[in-house]
């Protein structure tokens, strides 16, 4: 089993990965078992990889016209009961964590600190697109 979440960022307030990498390195920093470091795809994107051992979250950064058009249909799927659905709707930042296979569970309290962590972020909503629900 592995995890995987979506925090949609509706505050206007633009992000960034260096920003994230700031945000989560105050609740990593003690825990001298996970190493962060930026890691680049085939493709040239950017991502942080938080490691433990040999388990691993991928954190990605995604912005513009392709989140912008996501957020408008998890919205208007998902969204029909929330007070904020405006808001998600008009999301066009958000972060993708991803892990890699956990079968025994081993990590998943670390990878609720992590989106604890990432849910301070302003305007951030959770997402999870595995059962399309919010958290």
């Amino acid at each position: 089993m592995s995890y995987s979440q979506m925090i949609l960022l509706t505050s206007a307030e633009p992000m960034d990965l260096g920003q994230i990498v700031e945000h989560l390195a105050g609740e990593f920093a003690t825990q001298a078992e996970i190493v962060i470091h930026a890691s680049t795809t085939a493709d040239g994107s950017t991502f942080l990889e938080l490691q433990k051992g040999d388990w691993s979250i991928a954190v990605s950064y995604e912005s513009g016209d392709i989140v912008a058009e996501e957020s408008q249909e998890i919205a208007r799927l998902y969204a029909e009961f929330r007070p904020d659905r405006d808001e998600i709707a008009a999301c066009r930042q958000r972060i993708d964590v991803v892990t890699t296979a956990d079968p025994e569970m081993e990590h998943f309290n670390d990878f609720v600190l992590l989106l604890e962590r990432l849910e301070k972020l302003p305007g951030a909503v959770l997402f999870d697109p595995e059962n399309e629900t919010f958290n």
